[in-house]
């Protein structure tokens, strides 16, 4: 029987995978390379970094990220040593989506944005970026597309960074690249941020250091009107405590959060090591907990046709996922001491309270 080790924030992590072998699970930032000397799969989310030297010595021979991303695992190195890697693209998607229009109707609702005519610039035009598009332009809004990678193999026609800075909505939704042609570390620095409207809005639910952030603060002491909503951050989980104050919204990597986007990953993160290990049709007899969760995205997009104002949108939204309860529960950590804000952010992460996407 396989002994697999996985993340305790995994959600139906023992339901789904003790078929397959025996569950140890930890919290996601303690798992360390005495914890894996016996284990054949490490299941984790975004909070635990993986490189040679966690599983060099230990029996590894499969990583499943249940996360969009992987730039926490390197994935380089484990598949030059023969591990298999994996991660769950497009499962937090919607999530995020319904993310951004929550937070930018809540920032309209409170400053008295009309949300109709504005350009949204979407950077990063991947699964999320994608359904951002889709559930954003359900609403009167030109969106335009800046994603260089995808712009230079024809696959879009996308506009510039130059271009989509001058947007009145900025969503970051790329990846982090800190190497070659298109690195995106700190795509937003001191620099670009001179050139985004001083009341224009800037939100990040892609990766933190595509903000500078020491940047932003400085530029929000200093233009205290552009409207910042921050989910990601640069060295999580020691945030900035005072760029958080400045920001219109600030909360603690949760927007890919929803526990429908939680199980699609790990119930796709599972079925991809059981087809490694043992056989992609015993893969496909593993079904999702519950069969709520299927995928339902039509009936939101009706529901948002039929609403006749910005205002009644926002109050069914805000009923479904009152965002300002996030942002309040990290404003509330920012006064402690720095290992204590430490601990109150992975804490906000781990004990988030059930949130449902709209379909649901």
């Amino acid at each position: 029987m396989l002994t697999l080790i996985a993340d305790e924030n995994i959600p139906h992590i023992h339901a789904l995978a003790e078929p397959w072998g025996k569950v140890i699970t930890y919290p996601g930032r303690h798992i360390t390379a005495d914890t894996l000397k016996n284990a054949d799969a490490l299941l984790i989310r975004s909070v635990t970094p993986v490189t040679m030297d966690l599983l060099a010595h230990t029996s590894v021979k499969f990583v499943g990220s249940c996360t969009a991303g992987m730039d926490h695992v390197d994935v380089t190195a484990l598949q030059q040593q023969g591990i298999h890697c994996i991660s769950a693209p497009g499962c937090n998607a919607r999530s995020v989506a319904e993310y951004v229009l929550a937070s930018l109707l809540t920032v309209a609702a409170q400053y008295s944005i009309r949300l109709q005519g504005k350009t949204l610039a979407i950077i990063g035009y991947g699964h999320v970026g994608q359904a951002v598009t889709q559930l954003m332009g359900l609403l009167d809004i030109k969106i335009i597309i800046c994603d260089p990678p995808l712009q230079q193999q024809n696959k879009i026609q996308g506009v510039s960074l130059q271009q989509a800075l001058t947007a009145d909505i900025i969503c970051l939704h790329a990846p982090l690249i800190t190497q070659g042609p298109f690195t995106s570390h700190y795509l937003i620095g001191e620099k670009e941020l001179k050139q985004i409207a001083p009341d224009a809005i800037l939100l990040n639910a892609g990766r933190g250091a595509l903000i500078d952030n020491e940047a932003l603060y400085q530029h929000l002491q200093k233009n205290p009107s552009l409207h910042c909503i921050l989910d990601v951050w640069e060295n999580e989980p020691r945030i900035h405590p005072l760029l958080a104050q400045l920001c219109r919204i600030s909360t603690p990597h949760i927007a890919g959060y929803s526990l429908d986007s939680k199980i699609k990953s790990a119930h796709q993160i599972i079925k991809n090591m059981v087809t490694y290990f043992y056989s992609a049709a015993e893969a496909e007899t593993i079904q999702l907990p519950n069969t709520e969760y299927a995928d339902k995205q039509k009936i939101t997009a009706d529901l948002i046709k039929t609403f006749s104002s910005q205002d009644q949108l926002y109050a069914c939204v805000k009923q479904r996922y009152d965002l300002k309860k996030d942002h309040q529960a990290l404003q509330e950590t920012l006064h402690l001491s720095a290992p204590e804000r430490a601990i109150a952010f992975d804490q906000l992460r781990k004990n988030y309270p059930e949130r449902r996407e709209f379909s649901a």
